[in-house]
């Protein structure tokens, strides 16, 4: 039975991005096309490039998280910064390129990061000349510079890891700090860890098989000698 071998993108927790050898029968092919063909298929693949395409005019989404979620991205910063994220390094990390929190990807987010730096550097001179130093919550000045919830009752810039920072309900009338209770975040974290997990467990077990693969690969293509005691001997073997 002849395989197809086929490339594919396989989503690393660790490092977003890795690739993955699949080998297929010629005989599921024919299914996967038609699957891919199917009205099912195609009305998934619309609500993704609807998705992809869900920045101002119908332009390409002016975000740079992909199709993980604020939320896991915010867990993800969690281990990378080895320290509660807040609402402004998420909005960094998933509006800059590369993920650099430097070079953001439209004007608006340049913007955001511009005024959230200069209330940051204004507030942290007020500390360092007041007698009494005062914690900055850096959460609620995020969520001043960038204003109320939009029409999707999202803050802007944070998507669904709002809740961590803020709750279900924020809003200029809540508390001074506006941060969601530690026991949501840890709710949160504990949940989003265990994908994770699963996600780096998945990724193990195919590259095991890849390296399987890789490895018979491998010996299909080395070249066989007659002298090989585990090949049958030729009829021009058997007259000498």
């Amino acid at each position: 039975m002849f395989n197809l071998l086929i490339w594919v993108s396989v989503r690393n927790p660790n490092s977003y991005t890795t690739l993955g050898l699949l080998v297929f029968d010629l005989e599921i092919l024919p299914k996967l096309i038609q699957y891919w063909n199917s009205p099912l298929f195609q009305s998934k693949s619309e609500i993704q490039k609807r998705n992809r395409n869900s920045g101002v005019d119908g332009r390409p989404s002016t975000q740079t998280g992909g199709s993980l979620s604020h939320k896991k991205h915010a867990i993800h910063l969690a281990e990378k910064l080895k320290r509660k994220p807040t609402a402004g390094d998420v909005f960094k990390y998933t509006h800059s390129k590369n993920h650099d929190s430097k070079t953001f990807i439209d004007p608006k987010s340049k913007q955001v990061y511009d005024n959230l730096e200069a209330q940051l550097k204004e507030l942290s001179q007020n500390v360092n000349d007041s007698a009494v130093a005062q914690p900055i919550d850096e959460n609620k000045l995020y969520f001043d510079v960038v204003g109320e919830k939009n029409k999707k009752n999202v803050v802007y810039g944070i998507g669904s890891s709002q809740s961590i920072f803020y709750g279900p309900n924020k809003s200029h009338d809540t508390n001074a700090s506006g941060i969601g209770s530690q026991g949501n975040y840890n709710e949160d974290y504990e949940k989003l860890q265990a994908e994770l997990q699963e996600m780096k467990d998945l990724v193990k077990a195919l590259n095991e098989q890849q390296q399987v693969m890789e490895s018979r690969l491998l010996i299909m293509a080395e070249p066989h000698s007659n002298d090989d005691p585990d090949l049958p001997a030729t009829d021009e073997d058997s007259h000498n």
